[in-house]
C-alpha cells in the first residue's frame, strides 16, 4: 500500500520530466503486483501512464489495444473492430440517450460529485479510451464510449472529465451524424456541467467545443465568440496552457469569419504569437501566424495576394508546407482566392484538397469554409469551365441542408451561392432576388465582408447583362464595405479594374459599431 503510491509519484515525475523510458520502468515494476491478484484499480494509474506514453511516442494502436484491454478487465467490454455491428450498437446507444432524455439544469445541480475512487477511475479511463478511439478515427466506437460515459454520469454523478466528454459527443452528433437537435442540447448540457465542476482544468476544451464548435453553428456567430475567450481565461487560471493557447487560436479564426476589422485582427495576432511562443505553444502560434499573414495580404502589407508569404510566415517553408499545418494553409488560401477573385487557383485547391481540415477537426469554421469552396467553384463555372458545375451544386445543396437544420450564419452565404447558380443558369429574375437577398442578409447580420463580396459578384453579373449603371452602384457599395473592413489591397484592385478613384473618408458612414471592437 505504501510502495504503489510512491511508484505512481515516481512514474509521473519521470514522465513529466521527459523521461518516458524511466517512467515505463516504474510502471512495469508496479504492474508485477498485478500478478499477485491485486485489484486492477490499485494499478490503474500505471496503465494510464503507459497509455499516455504509447500515445505520445506514436504508438497509437498499441495505446488503443492496452486501453480497451484494461477496460475489459474493469468489466467494460467494447467491440473494437470497425464493423456494421459496431455502427449498429452506436446507433442503438444514441437512441437510448434520446429515450432517456437529456438531464435538465436542475438535474445537473442535484447531481453529486463522485467520491468513490474506483468509479472516478473508471469514468476517467472511459474518457481516455474515447479520446484514443477518436484519434484513430473510429467514430462508432467513440460514440459508444461517450454514451457509456454519459450513462455512468447520470447513474453515479460528476467527475472532472464529465463536461468534456459530453461536449465531444455533442460535436460528433452534430457534425458526423447531422443531428442538429440533440447535438446542441448536449452542448448546453456540457456547459451546465462544466459550471458545476470545481476542477476547471478541462473547461477550455468544453467551452471551445460545446460553446463555439457546436452552438456557433446554430446561433449568431458573434454571440458564441465569447466562449473562446472564456476558455482562454479558464486555461490561464487552471494552468491548462495548451487549452488557453488553443482558445486564442480558435478566437483568431472566429474574428476573421465574423468579419471584424482586419487591422484589429492583425494587432491581436501580432500580440498573441510571441505570447504563445513563450509558453511553448508553437503549434497554435503557427496557426495564428496563418491568420496574421492573411490579414497582411488583404490589408496590402504584402507583395502577395493569395500566397501566404510575408512578414508573418512563408507557406513554402516547414512546418507550414506539411500536414496538418498544410491543411490550414489550404483553407486560408481558398479564403484569399474567394476575395481576390482568383477562381482558377481556388477551384483547383477546392477540387483537389476538399475539406480535409474539417473532416479531421469537426466543427471548425462554422460551415463558412464550405461557402468559400463553393464560391471558387462557381467562379470557374461562370467563366465557362463546366467541370466545376456539379461540385459547386453539391456544396450549394449542403448549404441548403445546413440552413434548414438551423445554421443561421449560413443564410446569407447560401443566398449568394444561389445567386451564382441562377447567374450560371441565366435566370435573371432569380439571380436578382438571390444576390439582393445575400447583400441584405449579410449586412443585417454584420457580415460586412460577405456583403461586400455579394455586392461585387452582383455587379459582375449586372455587367454581363448590360446594366452598367446598377453595376457601378454595386461596385461602389462593395468598395465602401471592403474599405471599412480594412482590405486595402482589395479596394485598390477593384478601383483599378473599374477605373475608379474615390477619396478615402473612413470617418463617415462606418458600418461598424463599438460592439465590434476587440
Amino acid at each position: 500500500k505504501l510502495a504503489l503510491p510512491l511508484y505512481v509519484v515516481g512514474a509521473e515525475a519521470e514522465y513529466g520530466a521527459g523521461n518516458p523510458q524511466k517512467a515505463w520502468q516504474y510502471c512495469e515494476e508496479a504492474l508485477k503486483e498485478k500478478q499477485k491478484n491485486t485489484s486492477i484499480f490499485y494499478v490503474l494509474p500505471f496503465y494510464k501512464i503507459q497509455v499516455d506514453i504509447l500515445a505520445a511516442t506514436g504508438g497509437h494502436k498499441e495505446s488503443f489495444r492496452l486501453c480497451f484491454h484494461v477496460l475489459e478487465e474493469m468489466g467494460l467490454k467494447f467491440p473494437t473492430q470497425e464493423s456494421r455491428a459496431l455502427k449498429m450498437r452506436a446507433w442503438a446507444a444514441l437512441k437510448l440517450v434520446k429515450a432517456r432524455g437529456i438531464p435538465t439544469e436542475e438535474g445537473i445541480n442535484d447531481m453529486p460529485e463522485v467520491t468513490d475512487p474506483d468509479i472516478v477511475d473508471t469514468m476517467e479511463f472511459l474518457q481516455k479510451a474515447g479520446s484514443i478511439a477518436y484519434r484513430l478515427e473510429n467514430v462508432s466506437l467513440y460514440v459508444l464510449v461517450c454514451c457509456e460515459s454519459l450513462h455512468w454520469m447520470t447513474k453515479h454523478g460528476l467527475v472532472d472529465s464529465s463536461a468534456s466528454i459530453i461536449s465531444s459527443l455533442a460535436n460528433i452528433l452534430t457534425h458526423v451524424y447531422g443531428d442538429f437537435d440533440l447535438g446542441p442540447k448536449l452542448a448546453e448540457l456540457a456547459i451546465a456541467v462544466s459550471s458545476r465542476l470545481k476542477q476547471k482544468f478541462n473547461e477550455p476544451r468544453t467551452l471551445n467545443t460545446a460553446g463555439a464548435l457546436v452552438l456557433g453553428w446554430v446561433r449568431p456567430l458573434r454571440t458564441c465568440m465569447e466562449y473562446h475567450m472564456l476558455a482562454y481565461k479558464s486555461g490561464l487560471v487552471s494552468g491548462n496552457l495548451d487549452g488557453a493557447s488553443t482558445s486564442k487560436m480558435y478566437y483568431s479564426w472566429a474574428l476573421v469569419y465574423a468579419g471584424f476589422p482586419l487591422a484589429e485582427i492583425e494587432a491581436f495576432c501580432r500580440a498573441s504569437v510571441p505570447e504563445l511562443r513563450r509558453t511553448e505553444s508553437h503549434y497554435n502560434a503557427t496557426l495564428i501566424c496563418h491568420v496574421w499573414q492573411l490579414c497582411l495580404n488583404l490589408m496590402g502589407h504584402s507583395e502577395k495576394t493569395i500566397v501566404l508569404t510575408g512578414k508573418a510566415m512563408d507557406e513554402t517553408q516547414e512546418p507550414h508546407s506539411k500536414p496538418p499545418l498544410l491543411y490550414s494553409v489550404q483553407v486560408w488560401q481558398r479564403f484569399l482566392c474567394c476575395f481576390f477573385g482568383c477562381w482558377e487557383e481556388g477551384a483547383k485547391n477546392a477540387f483537389e484538397n476538399g475539406d480535409i481540415l474539417m473532416q479531421k477537426f469537426l466543427g471548425l469554421m462554422y460551415g463558412l469554409e464550405g461557402f468559400h469552396r463553393g464560391m471558387c467553384l462557381y467562379g470557374m463555372a461562370r467563366e465557362g469551365d463546366s467541370r466545376y458545375n456539379k461540385p459547386a451544386q453539391r456544396i450549394l445543396k449542403e448549404m441548403k441542408d445546413l440552413v434548414k437544420k438551423g445554421c443561421v450564419n449560413l443564410e446569407g452565404p447560401k443566398r449568394l451561392l444561389q445567386g451564382e447558380q441562377a447567374a450560371l443558369s441565366k435566370n435573371r429574375k432569380k439571380a436578382k432576388v438571390a444576390f439582393e437577398d445575400a447583400i441584405s442578409i449579410c449586412r443585417d447580420r454584420e457580415f460586412y465582408h460577405y456583403a461586400a463580396l455579394a455586392s461585387e459578384r452582383y455587379a459582375n453579373y449586372l455587367m454581363e447583362t448590360g446594366d452598367r449603371e446598377e453595376a457601378h452602384r454595386c461596385i461602389q457599395n462593395a468598395i465602401t464595405w471592403y474599405r471599412q473592413w480594412g482590405a486595402k489591397a482589395k479596394v485598390e484592385l477593384l478601383q483599378k479594374e473599374h477605373n475608379l478613384v474615390e477619396k478615402e473618408n473612413p470617418a463617415s458612414g462606418s458600418c461598424y459599431d463599438s460592439s465590434m471592437t476587440l
